[in-house]
């Protein structure tokens, strides 16, 4: 394996990292979410998009896409989960959780087990906008949520060989920094990548988080 693509994958196997710990935080400081002008909210006399469910995507969760602006995006989450976030904390400053860079404010929101990453970085736009980068789902509370495919925290690794055959890479060892098994499918970066519970080699081996979208530099 080439020094860049061990350096890929570390950096993949961070996203999720921060994505469980921002799911751990308690709501606490600014939670403001914006920095720059707001996208326009359907008025009273205009009809709101039809609500899809929510499927774990390399591009989004379906009812919402990378890119979309935080106040958009929480609303349809909410009304497609049917739930109220449980954590909402936003950072301000440099690097804030491994995202952006300087003066970047990063908003982490959490819907028991599925995680959400927005950011004032110009990831997926660039008018200062805060923005959804990324997602992460793990446990038992993310469980009803899955990709098109019907992976999800839970499947096997026989599950993972079926839905995406030579698409998906399974490294052979555990991370080095995290001593965590993981896989991706597709692209290193910007494919879906997770982590399991044990060696692909194991029949009783599990996904224990999927994630997709920008990745933290930690």
């Amino acid at each position: 394996m080439s020094s860049l693509d061990r350096f890929s994958q570390v950096v993949a196997w961070s996203a999720i990292v921060v994505l469980a710990v921002a799911a751990c935080g308690v709501t606490d400081g600014d939670e403001t979410a914006s920095t720059g002008p707001t996208s326009t909210q359907p008025t009273s006399s205009e009809t709101a998009p039809p609500v899809a469910d929510v499927t774990l995507l390399p591009t989004g969760l379906g009812v919402v896409s990378f890119g979309e602006a935080a106040d958009t995006a929480l609303p349809l989450l909410e009304q497609a989960l049917g739930r109220q976030p449980t954590s909402d904390r936003t950072e301000t400053g440099d690097l804030p959780g491994g995202y952006g860079g300087r003066n970047t404010t990063v908003r982490f929101v959490d819907f028991n087990g599925l995680s959400l990453v927005f950011t004032s970085w110009p990831y997926y736009r660039d008018d200062g906008v805060v923005h959804l980068i990324a997602w992460g789902a793990s446990g038992t509370g993310a469980g009803e949520l899955s990709t098109p495919e019907g992976i999800r925290p839970g499947s096997t690794v026989d599950d993972l060989r079926a839905a995406y055959g030579d698409q998906l890479s399974l490294p052979d060892e555990p991370d080095e920094c995290t001593g965590l098994w993981h896989f991706f499918v597709g692209p290193t970066i910007n494919g879906l990548h997770g982590t399991l519970d044990g060696p692909a080699s194991d029949p009783a081996t599990s996904v224990t988080t999927i994630g997709a979208g920008a990745q933290s530099t930690c």
